[in-house]
């Protein structure tokens, strides 16, 4: 396992500006099952409630796909001994059988706005999509939640190709 990179992971997922971070114990998980190279694409969601922050978090590196999810005692700024209750799962990334752009549940992709302009280079704002891996019951959303920035949706643009081209591996 890399500190290193757990550090860059975590700096990578700094809760969508509610200023949640995610637990420790998740990202030595994530960093545990990544293989040795570069994360491509880090991506995380956080749920507040009442009594505790649920989120899930996604790593694409160039041949895995990690997913975690938690839940965790309601503080914005977890200690290193609490721990989460966590799922951390991995699989390959030529496992892909199927990428679909569908309506969502949560309001992404059902009227023009999300593709009814020219976005150029950039994924539209609120649109995802829907990938699907052999031999996994659940389908995974990307991205978790909405590109504020310009940057950010040229970024997933480009991890988009490159996950289309996962279908021909």
């Amino acid at each position: 396992m890399s500190e290193i990179r757990a550090q860059r992971i975590a700096e990578s997922i700094i809760g969508g500006g509610y200023g949640y971070q995610i637990p420790w114990d998740v990202v030595r998980r994530i960093d545990a099952l990544i293989a040795p190279g570069d994360e491509e694409y880090v991506e995380a969601a956080f749920n507040p409630g009442d009594d505790a922050i649920q989120g899930v978090a996604v790593v694409l590196t160039a041949t895995q796909v990690v997913f975690a999810a938690w839940s965790q005692s309601n503080s914005h700024f977890p200690s290193q001994t609490e721990h989460s209750k966590t799922r951390v799962e991995t699989w390959s990334r030529k496992r892909l059988i199927n990428a679909s752009i569908v309506p969502l549940d949560d309001g992404r992709n059902k009227g023009g706005n999300d593709w009814g302009g020219d976005w150029g280079d950039q994924w539209p704002r609120d649109a995802a999509i829907t990938l699907q891996y052999k031999d996994r019951a659940e389908s995974l959303v990307l991205p978790l939640g909405s590109l504020r920035s310009a940057a950010s949706r040229k970024r997933f643009r480009e991890i988009v190709e490159g996950i289309i081209s996962d279908l021909n591996r």
